[in-house]
């Protein structure tokens, strides 16, 4: 695994495991292998759906670049689309968002209509947030924008830092949850997210568990410290404050009609960027490298035939040659049975047909798969 939760140290160990190839499978955020070179990665599988194409290419690209062949493969659900839009959809912020959150900032810190400018206020964002009864995602994006246009500037270390160590083994730890569900729902979560074992720090995002369990932070931090309780795990909880700088004077309409514009455009492009990364997963009309190439603006393209919509395509046109293919594979079998590597050796035609046809000839009994993982007829 390699990811935040991480000590500094152990992920610098498993980077290194991986680059030598003495582990040949990495688990990771997408932020690892931004400016790693290691040409020999063979295949990069998405557990999750990406932000968009651009994000997408980019992360695929990574496999390959030693010019042998390689695959990207995205594995999804219908559960995954919604997902995807509730995780980069939900959380962008309207203009009635931005007004509010503007009007309840100037609130917060007391800052009087024409004034504040320049003013620099000590900031806990969680604490706001509480306040104001605010969505924590949406007010983190809301910040954001209204700090790239200038309104404001922000110290970003402002999350709660939370970190966790389970003091007992992943066995013994699922089987003292199942009794209580919030601790199940919670313990599950980290697990998945973050991985770890006993006697391991993991540092927590409980804005992100958050958003993945539909916990409130202050229940998630009651759970954590009932873990703590039954001597589960130890937590330490750190409140670390932000600086909040104001740029312009408090205008409260005046400075949101300014910008609202801008914020529609940057919505606009995040829905766009969105959906077109969900049609690209759910299209079968079109070759994915097509597909993709005609996003970026490439014209008179070709089918890359390599892709899964085209080995869809190739088996649509062979399947006049089924009975051919079946009787290759009888022949072959009938004096000795064999792996699905040693048939597709033997056989003279396209791999992915091969295993399609294994695959019906077992579905309709007419091989079967012994106990030393060979097919065999069935007489």
């Amino acid at each position: 695994p390699y990811h935040g939760g991480l000590e500094l140290e152990q992920k610098n160990t498993n980077m290194q495991l991986w680059l030598r190839n003495a582990c040949q499978v990495i688990v990771a955020t997408n932020a690892f292998g931004m400016g790693i070179d290691k040409p020999d990665v063979q295949t990069v599988i998405h557990y999750h759906l990406p932000e968009s194409l651009e994000n997408y290419y980019q992360e695929a690209g990574r496999a390959g670049r030693n010019g042998q062949l390689a695959q990207s493969i995205i594995i999804k659900s219908r559960s995954d689309i919604d997902l995807v839009r509730k995780q980069y959809l939900s959380i962008l912020p309207s203009k009635e968002d931005i007004k509010h959150l503007y009007k309840n900032l100037n609130n917060y810190f007391q800052i009087p209509y024409g004034e504040g400018l320049e003013e620099e206020f000590n900031f806990n964002f969680a604490e706001f947030c509480n306040h104001y009864r605010l969505n924590a995602l949406k007010t983190y994006q809301a910040l954001l924008f209204l700090e790239r246009q200038s309104v404001l500037r922000l110290n970003r270390q402002f999350r709660k830092k939370t970190a966790i160590t389970f003091l007992i083994e992943s066995n013994r730890l699922l089987h003292h949850i199942e009794k209580n569900q919030e601790q199940s729902i919670l313990v599950k979560t980290i697990l998945r997210i973050y991985g770890g074992s006993a006697e391991q720090k993991i540092s927590l995002d409980l804005n992100f568990i958050a958003s993945k369990t539909g916990l409130k932070n202050e229940k998630i931090i009651t759970i954590l410290q009932s873990l703590e309780r039954d001597q589960i795990a130890t937590v330490s909880i750190q409140n670390t404050d932000a600086r909040i700088t104001f740029l312009v004077p408090r205008e409260d309409q005046y400075t949101i009609n300014q910008i609202s514009k801008y914020l529609v455009q940057q919505n606009e492009v995040k829905h766009r960027l969105v959906e077109k990364l969900i049609e690209y997963t759910e299209q079968n009309e079109y070759c994915l490298q097509h597909f993709i190439l005609s996003y970026f603006g490439e014209t008179d393209l070709e089918n890359c035939n390599n892709c899964s919509y085209c080995f869809e395509e190739k088996k649509k046109n062979s399947t006049i040659d089924w009975l051919h293919y079946k009787t290759e594979i009888e022949k072959l079998l009938l004096n000795s049975s064999m792996s699905s590597t040693q048939l597709i050796h033997q056989l003279n035609f396209d791999k992915e047909i091969a295993l399609e046809v294994i695959k019906q000839m077992l579905d309709n009994d007419l091989i079967i798969l012994n106990n030393k993982n060979q097919f065999e007829l069935v007489t």
